[in-house]
């Protein structure tokens, strides 16, 4: 449903004539009847959009953990030796501690470089015997020094506090999603429209997410002031700024709870005009 209110109208007189009207559905008697917008719709399609892509992170998180250590599990532990360390400086001071180390593989002698944490490396001395974990990929003999906390090429650590982070995270997006749901619902059902001035305006990039605040006056006369953090504005709207008219539904009750209504998951139906005798 496109919804009537329209953007960039000044307010320079908001206590007096509104620039927007309100939406002749939300003039209905109440409780109002409620309509879904279609599932693509913007603020629908922001929170699907957050889920999936939580839920893309933590399969691939988990993938990589699987597959990491399934190949290791496969790898030999041989005894090296030490050849050479060396400390590289980066930008901003930042210090890698390397280790040059041999081992045997197949009647040969490899060599490779491992990154160490800074313990490791006060600890080692040129000609140590040091456990190395090898395996071949992919045509390839790779290796990793066992008695250092730091594996070079090893972001299992990392990827566990993804997959730990969104278990988490998941769970509360889709729980807040539901309340805000709940929360408009009721909005759309029994809530009082209005007509409020946008006062801060915060563009994102990245998301198509605009927290917005607001100010307006209810029916007993007081100006209150709100602010939505998820105001989802559709990329082909014109770009909202400070002054625009928004139409809001409050709760007479405690009209701290408020949304603006063209970002809502939800509209009221349609009022049905009537049929002429």
């Amino acid at each position: 449903m496109k919804s009537t209110v329209t953007a960039n109208y000044a307010t320079p007189d908001f206590l007096g004539t509104p620039a927007v009207p309100i939406p002749p559905e939300l003039l209905a008697q109440v409780p109002r009847r409620i309509v879904a917008k279609n599932s693509s719709a913007w603020p629908a399609k922001a929170w699907r959009v957050e889920q999936w892509a939580m839920l893309a992170v933590l399969i691939a998180a988990t993938v990589y953990v699987l597959i990491y250590e399934y190949l290791w599990s496969t790898a030999s532990i041989v005894s090296g030796v030490v050849q050479d360390k060396h400390v590289h400086t980066g930008e901003r001071n930042s210090k890698r501690h390397l280790i040059y180390y041999s081992f045997p593989s197949n009647q040969t002698i490899l060599h490779d470089t491992g990154e160490v944490d800074s313990m490791f490396y006060d600890s080692i001395a040129i000609g140590d015997s040091v456990r190395v974990r090898t395996m071949e990929f992919q045509s390839a003999r790779i290796s990793q020094l066992l008695d250092s906390s730091w594996k070079d090429g090893d972001y299992t650590g990392f990827a566990w506090t993804l997959i730990f982070g969104v278990v988490i995270a998941l769970p509360v997006s889709v729980l807040r999603s539901r309340w805000v749901a709940m929360n408009q619902r009721h909005l759309i059902t029994t809530g009082v429209p209005a007509v409020a001035r946008v006062t801060r305006v915060t563009s994102r990039s990245l998301r198509p997410e605009w927290p917005v605040a607001f100010e307006f006056v209810t029916a007993d006369g007081c100006t209150r002031v709100g602010a939505s953090k998820r105001v989802v504005i559709d990329p082909k709207s014109p770009a909202m700024k400070i002054g625009d008219s928004i139409v809001i539904l409050y709760d007479s009750i405690r009209p701290s709870r408020v949304e603006v209504y063209s970002a809502m998951a939800y509209t009221a139906a349609q009022v049905s005009s009537p049929t002429p005798v």
